[in-house]
C-alpha cells in the first residue's frame, strides 16, 4: 500500500494498492518466505534430524545408518503461493474495501480479453459481497497501441471505442458462459460482453497511456494526468455515494 503524498493531508487521502496482477504466479511472496522461515526454525527446536536427512520429532535414531529406510514424517511448512493471494485472497479485500480499481489491458490483449479476466476477477467474490451498497468504480488503462493511438488520445473516445468492442457476446468459454447464466438466473439480461461489467461495477471508464518510446514527453505526460484525474473524479464519486447512503441508513435508523 502507498500513500499519495500530495492527499496525505488532506481529510480524503489516496492510498494505492499493487494488486500484482490478476492472474499472480507460483513464486512464493517474499514476505510469506520470511514468516515461513522463521516458523520454520521455531518449530524445529523440538524436532532433531537423522543421518539420512529425515526431521523426527524430539530425537532420532543417531545410529541409523545413510541408506536406511523408516515411516517418519518429514516436516513441511505450507506454503502461500502469489498465485493464491492474487486470484483468491486480493479480489475478496480490494473488491470489498476499495473505491476505485485499475486494470492494465496490454498492447498484445485486446479489450475483450481484458474485461472478461475484469468480470472473472469480480465474480470471484460477488456472492460473497451481499448488501454491499456502493459498487467500486473501474479504469481499464489501455497501453501501446501501435495503430489508430491518437483516437485513444482523448478519454471520452477512449471509453466510446472500447464500449464498441464489446457490443456483441462473441464466442465465451466455460467460465464466462457460466457467469452469463448466474446473471440471467438472477434476473439480468446481459445481451452483450458490455452489459456484464455493470453489474460489478458502478462505472467504467478507459484511459490511454501510450508506449514512452515513441511518445513525446508532454503528450505521455498529459496522458498521465489524465489518468490522475480520473482516479480522483471517480474516487470522489464514490465517496459521495457512501456519504448519501450513510445518511440514508442514518435516516432509517
Amino acid at each position: 500500500m502507498y500513500a499519495d503524498p500530495t492527499t496525505l493531508d488532506s481529510n480524503r487521502p489516496l492510498l494505492f494498492v499493487d494488486r500484482e496482477g490478476i492472474g499472480g504466479g507460483s513464486n512464493v511472496p517474499a514476505a510469506v518466505q520470511a514468516r515461513t522461515g522463521a516458523r520454520v526454525l521455531r518449530q524445529i527446536k523440538t524436532f532433531d534430524i537423522s543421518q539420512d536427512g529425515q526431521i523426527c520429532p524430539g530425537k532420532c535414531n543417531t545410529h541409523r545408518s545413510f541408506d536406511s529406510h523408516d515411516d517418519s514424517t518429514t516436516f513441511t511448512a505450507p506454503l502461500v503461493t502469489r498465485k493464491f493471494c492474487v486470484e483468491d485472497l486480493y479480489p475478496r479485500i480490494l473488491y470489498t474495501f476499495r473505491d476505485v480499481l485499475c486494470f492494465v489491458s496490454e498492447q498484445s490483449n485486446t479489450i475483450e480479453t481484458t474485461l472478461e479476466k475484469l468480470i472473472k476477477w469480480a465474480h470471484k467474490v460477488v456472492e460473497s459481497s451481499v448488501n454491499q451498497s456502493t459498487l467500486p468504480r473501474v479504469i481499464i488503462i489501455k497501453n501501446g497501441l501501435e495503430d489508430d493511438a491518437r483516437g485513444w488520445l482523448d478519454e471520452e473516445s477512449a471509453t466510446k471505442k472500447m464500449l464498441e468492442h464489446t457490443q456483441q457476446l462473441r464466442t465465451l468459454d466455460k467460465d464466462m458462459l457460466e457467469i452469463v447464466e448466474y446473471w440471467k438466473n438472477a434476473g439480468k439480461k446481459p445481451t452483450s460482453l458490455a452489459d456484464l461489467p455493470n453489474f460489478y461495477f458502478s462505472n467504467v471508464r478507459a484511459v490511454y497511456i501510450p508506449s514512452k518510446g515513441n511518445t513525446p514527453d508532454d503528450v505521455l505526460y498529459k496522458q498521465y494526468q489524465q489518468l490522475r484525474r480520473r482516479v480522483e473524479l471517480e474516487s470522489e464519486a464514490v465517496a459521495e455515494r457512501k456519504r448519501l447512503e450513510w445518511k440514508r441508513q442514518t435516516f432509517i435508523n
